[in-house]
């Protein structure tokens, strides 16, 4: 079935979506106690852990209901764990004194109907209007702006641009639904969403959420579905993995990704639409770095390319080893790849950093690979673990 026409067959659950949980439950007992420990010293994080412990279940509506009244800081927060941010990113944005001033500067510019500089600023990317919150990404920043739609005047209003808004707008641009004449290369990976290479084809990502944004309100307005932008990004986002009672057919996020773009991905599809070029893939070594982008851009596509396979293979081999709550980081600096691996209930910071271990692996070609971990086990379960992970790093050398 294709993806247009499995929307269409469930209009009804559209325009009466309502998805609602225990959002501090997402969190294992040793999060939500390091929460509370981080809520000590900021007032606006402890009043939102309180509300939602009282609350318990919250939808959209209680969120929304929240950036009505100041502090907007305390918002924040119920959106933030709503949208279950990383303890390490949360502690980041807890140490910003300046919080409260720059969500109300957001809001004052979507007042203005300014959505472009309030993106932007909250990118730390608008020279005089630096709305910067550390920790907080484009996944995070948008649930902001769109918790602060009704501030917005107008009619196509801020959604949510995390990774699996990318899988939605992925599957409708393959779909053809409001294609634009840019002439751009744009990546896809289930895993990572979507990547713009460098160069002169390059697109940026206020562009991309833009776009993105005009797709779901023309894909609304189609007379077959006549509904709202805000239901359709609700329904289609769908409810999470972890929920294993609900991943089937019917949740819209299980058909996305295994019905629809994993066989993309698998495959390899290159889809041309007007000016566009969208590569699903999911094999680094069959993937080729789109063309007329120069040698470093060829560059730099490949070797994210690889970095992301790197971490599929990585997080699938820890889940497989009964690992199900833990943190990855995968990158790379200069000529030295490097990894972290730790449990997800610890919170990064300097007391933290003095109890890891590390070594560093020589691959081929020059490459160093530097390999930090956190016990997650007992010891010997730990060296086992960099074992398997320096057989991995050199067969993706």
């Amino acid at each position: 079935m294709e993806y247009l026409e499995y929307i269409k067959n469930r209009v009804e659950d559209i325009r009466n979506v309502h998805y609602s949980y225990d959002v501090l439950s997402n969190y294992s007992k040793v999060e939500v106690e390091q929460i509370k420990s981080i809520a000590k010293t900021n007032s606006s994080l402890r009043l939102a852990v309180n509300l939602l412990e009282k609350k318990k279940r919250i939808d959209r509506s209680f969120v929304f209901n929240q950036f009505k009244y100041e502090p907007l800081s305390v918002a924040f927060w119920v959106a933030m764990l709503w949208g279950h941010i990383w303890l390490s990113n949360l502690k980041r944005a807890a140490g910003d004194k300046s919080l409260e001033d720059k969500l109300k500067d957001v809001r004052d510019l979507l007042k203005k109907s300014d959505l472009k500089t309030a993106f932007l600023s909250m990118k730390g990317e608008y020279k005089g209007h630096n709305n910067k919150i550390p920790g907080i990404n484009t996944s995070f920043l948008t649930k902001v702006l769109y918790f602060m739609k009704d501030s917005y005047p107008q009619p196509i209003k801020p959604l949510i641009y995390d990774r699996w808004s990318m899988a939605i707008d992925a599957a409708l641009l393959y779909s053809g639904v409001r294609p634009k004449d840019d002439n751009y290369t744009l990546l896809f990976t289930l895993r990572g969403g979507f990547k713009a290479p460098e160069g002169p084809k390059s697109v940026d990502e206020l562009t991309m959420y833009q776009h993105y944004l005009l797709r779901m309100e023309t894909l609304g307005k189609r007379s077959d579905l006549n509904v709202s932008s805000e239901n359709l990004e609700e329904y289609l986002f769908g409810t999470s993995q972890r929920q294993k009672l609900l991943w089937n057919d019917n949740n819209p996020r299980f058909y996305l990704q295994e019905r629809f773009l994993r066989p993309l991905c698998r495959n390899r599809v290159t889809k041309h639409i007007k000016g566009q070029r969208v590569v699903f893939y999911s094999n680094i070594q069959a993937t080729t770095a789109p063309e007329n982008n120069g040698d470093k851009a060829k560059a730099s596509v490949e070797r994210e390319l690889r970095l992301d396979e790197f971490r599929h293979s990585l997080r699938g081999y820890l889940i497989n080893r009964g690992y199900e709550r833990f943190k990855l980081f995968v990158g790379r600096d200069k000529m030295k790849a490097y990894c972290e691996i730790y449990p997800a209930s610890v919170v990064l910071d300097k007391e933290t950093l003095l109890l890891d271990r590390h070594f560093l692996i020589k691959g081929g070609k020059g490459q160093k690979y530097y390999v930090r971990y956190f016990s997650i086990a007992d010891i010997n379960s730990a060296i086992q673990l960099m074992i398997d992970i320096k057989e991995i790093l050199l067969a993706n050398e």
